[in-house]
């Protein structure tokens, strides 16, 4: 009778075992789920400088056409939209896809006004690049100090 209890203990704790493995499992899922959603958010990824007269914003937009972006832009901010299709080669089979097709939209709030008329937009590479320029208004003004004459002792 002792070595049926020992035997029902041992396998009550390989169960355990691979009850602890599946929720190590399924916590690592949750965790790389939340990281790739998280990602999302921020899609595409954007670099921002201010040149003094003028900003320029760079988006990676890795196989996305031209004619499948679309810019939109007011005095305080830009809007970047597009999708990419998913490649389906004709006559083939796949077997396994890494790479989905997908649709983003991004909203980016400018620290300054621009001039709307004024931006311009290239794709290279899969690189967008933006140049918005600036307000008259917004632009920088140097400001010059005037001389102070000095204070008679009394």
């Amino acid at each position: 009778m002792l070595t049926y209890w020992m035997n029902a203990n041992d396998s009550l704790r390989v169960l355990d075992q691979v009850r602890r493995q599946l929720d190590h499992a399924f916590r690592d899922f949750d965790r790389n789920h939340h990281i790739l959603r998280q990602r999302r958010v921020n899609w595409p990824q954007l670099t921002f400088h201010d040149h003094g007269e003028s900003y320029e914003i760079r988006a990676l937009v890795p196989g996305v056409s031209q004619d499948d972006l679309e810019i939109t832009a007011t005095a305080e901010s830009i809007t970047i939209s597009g999708s990419r299709a998913a490649d389906k080669p004709e006559g083939k089979v796949t077997h396994r896809r890494e790479r989905t097709g997908y649709k983003f939209t991004r909203t980016f709030d400018l620290p300054g006004k621009v001039n709307v008329e004024g931006v311009s937009a290239d794709l290279k590479n899969g690189v967008l690049t933006l140049k918005l320029p600036r307000v008259p208004e917004e632009l920088p003004k140097k400001i010059t100090i005037k001389p102070t004459t000095a204070l008679s002792a009394a």
